[in-house]
């Protein structure tokens, strides 16, 4: 049965989902993957390359399976304000992004980040170590406030990493577009750098 969050201090609820988090990760980085896989484990241990589908509701990338579009989705909804009721395309290329930023990545990170998504994806998990009980397209924005909040200010390393590397991940694959660069209070390269810096050059080259 759900425990009601209404009876319990805002430390107790804290204290209840770091001993989730860490009961429920320690297993995770090995039996808990081979059955219940996050997106680079199911794979079969390496990124196979596809085009990145739209056909559905939440992408599917290289990295990203549905599963994790969804968590990205609301996760992304509740760090970037710049994204309040964004249209399809706009959070279609936020999630490629994302994507593109998770196949940058060397197999360690890649595989670390496969073990949190499949506990943030998988129901029994992610009411354990997230509190979200409603799955995370469903999920209500301030039940991701609150799980990311929660994350953010707990004891626990393994919440507070799991937390910045969310937020991290979110933010530089969406500031990180030239198109986003004012939104950050980054103008942007100086025009003698993109006048004179090869790399530039070759960027704008027809």
């Amino acid at each position: 049965m759900r425990p009601d969050s209404t009876l319990l201090p805002k430390q107790s609820r804290r204290r209840f989902l770091t001993h989730s988090a860490m009961v429920l990760a320690a297993p995770a980085a090995s039996s808990l993957l081979v059955g219940c896989a996050g997106p680079s484990a199911r794979d079969g241990g390496g990124l196979q390359a596809r085009e990145f589908d739209t056909s559905s509701p939440f992408v599917r990338g290289i990295y990203l399976d549905e599963d994790g579009s969804r968590f990205f989705r609301a996760a992304s909804l509740a760090v970037l304000p710049e994204l309040e009721q964004p249209d399809a395309e706009t959070m279609d290329n936020h999630l490629r992004q994302v994507d593109t930023a998770f196949v940058a990545f060397g197999p360690v990170t890649q595989n670390e980040f496969a073990a949190l998504l499949s506990l943030l994806t998988w129901a029994p998990t992610r009411m354990g170590v997230a509190g979200v009980w409603s799955d995370w397209e469903t999920a209500s924005p301030a039940e991701v406030d609150g799980f990311l909040s929660d994350w953010r200010n707990s004891s626990s390393t393994l919440l507070n990493a799991g937390y910045n590397g969310i937020v991290k991940i979110i933010s530089t694959s969406y500031y990180g577009q030239p198109e986003n660069f004012a939104k950050s209070g980054y103008p942007g390269p100086p025009a003698f750098a993109t006048s004179s810096l090869p790399q530039f050059q070759r960027e704008t080259a027809v």
